[in-house]
């Protein structure tokens, strides 16, 4: 339709200043599209204004606030019963360490210090194995790569890092600094 103004004002007539109102009757004089749209609104707003509203049922109001309540009694229910076993699980698990340890004080503690000693020991030793084989191998590393190689490997680093941040921007990770 050509005439949005016009149908906007006859849709919102009662909010019309005079002015308004007069170039809209001048309109709908001359408009044959727009009489008909104004007569068509003016048969549904009747229409509107002739229906009868429909009561409730009888007993309406305390069914629905007993169905709301039975909801409301069910999703606490169930609220509850969640916080009630994870705290229930949490307790079992701080609990746990302490049985077992009242378990092995109860055994001997004797046994109990010389496995932690053993474990320790062990830890240690594991820790010295590993910090022997990484120097042993960034030695080694060091002395078979010539320095060509190793700026050839800083240059590819540097530009993976790059494309890797223009990358995080572009998908908006990254937002871009204002005023920069």
């Amino acid at each position: 339709m050509k005439h949005r103004l016009y149908e906007g004002w006859i849709i919102a007539r009662d909010e019309l200043s005079p002015d308004q109102e007069r170039e809209l009757q001048l309109h709908l004089e001359k408009c044959a599209d727009c009489k008909a749209f104004a007569l068509a609104e003016q048969a549904l707003e009747r229409k509107f204004s002739s229906v009868q509203m429909l009561q409730p049922q009888p007993g309406f109001a305390q069914r629905w606030r007993a169905r709301v309540q039975e909801r409301q009694n069910v999703s606490h229910h169930r609220q509850t019963s969640l916080l009630l076993g994870l705290l229930s699980f949490g307790m079992i698990v701080m609990l746990m360490p302490l049985v077992l340890e009242l378990i092995l004080i109860l055994i001997s503690p004797e046994d109990l210090l010389f496995e932690y000693a053993k474990g320790a020991v062990e830890w240690l030793a594991w820790f010295e194995f590993i910090g022997g084989f990484v120097a042993k191998s960034i030695r080694t590393l060091i002395s078979a790569i010539p320095v060509e190689g190793w700026l050839s490997i800083a240059v590819l680093l540097a530009g993976a890092c790059t494309v890797w941040g223009f990358s995080l921007r572009r998908l908006g990770f990254l937002q871009k600094r204002k005023g920069v």
